[in-house]
């Protein structure tokens, strides 16, 4: 994302939004979180042109598509933007932030997750780990559209088998586990996530959930501003 030919060419590229998501933009009140949503709205638009018409909302205000036979879902963080698109319902999130002091990772991960963010700080890799888990609870909370609607605690994107040394590293596919009667119990959704290194070694973390077993991640880096 290059924030010089967003904010010279502002106009220009505002103008190519559909109305909603040019909507969207003039809505938002800081001028860096502006430039961010114009650079989402552009690469949508980009990779996917019938989002310029064919779109509602859903009932917490996620845009779906409406006779594409696909589905899509935008995310950004720092100077990158992620699109995700499918051919099922689905939620992605991208983050390059680190959790100072790990506040967040303390107030709102479950003890299983605390506890894959604790190994892996014990190795210098914390702050991956925390990244993972983030972005898959966002992913998850956008797959089914509900926003941060429920506790982040109420459910969880660790399993047993995610302390495997390799996981931190590698593409991983993980299921949600949701609380019944003091057990986790598996549900319907699963995560795929990597762990992706910038050109200027920056880390960012990546999740995708969909409501199915096992799916792989096609990564495409792409230059649309």
């Amino acid at each position: 994302m290059n924030r010089e030919n967003l904010t010279s060419r502002y106009d220009e590229l505002l103008k190519e939004l559909p109305l909603w998501r040019r909507e969207k933009v003039e809505r938002l009140k800081n001028e860096e979180s502006k430039l961010v949503s114009l650079a989402a709205g552009s690469l949508l638009c980009k990779i996917l042109p019938e989002a310029k018409e064919d779109v509602r909302f859903g009932e917490y205000g996620k845009p779906i598509l409406d006779g594409a036979g696909c589905y899509f879902n935008l995310s950004h963080s720092k100077e990158y933007v992620a699109l995700a698109v499918a051919d099922e319902n689905v939620g992605l999130d991208l983050e390059g932030k680190e959790d100072r002091d790990f506040l967040v990772t303390k107030r709102m991960f479950t003890e299983v997750e605390k506890a894959f963010v604790e190994k892996w700080e014990e190795e210098g890799k914390g702050q991956d780990a925390f990244k993972l888990i983030w972005t898959g609870k966002e992913a998850y909370l956008k797959c089914k559209g509900i926003g941060i609607s429920v506790p982040l605690k109420s459910f969880c994107t660790i399993s047993n088998s995610a302390f495997d040394s390799a996981f931190i590293w590698t593409e991983k596919q993980d299921s949600i586990f949701y609380e019944e009667d003091g057990q986790w119990v598996e549900s319907k959704y699963s995560l795929n996530r990597s762990l992706l290194q910038t050109k200027t070694d920056e880390r960012y973390a990546l999740s995708v959930c969909m409501k199915k077993n096992k799916f792989t991640l096609d990564i495409e880096w792409v230059e649309c501003i």
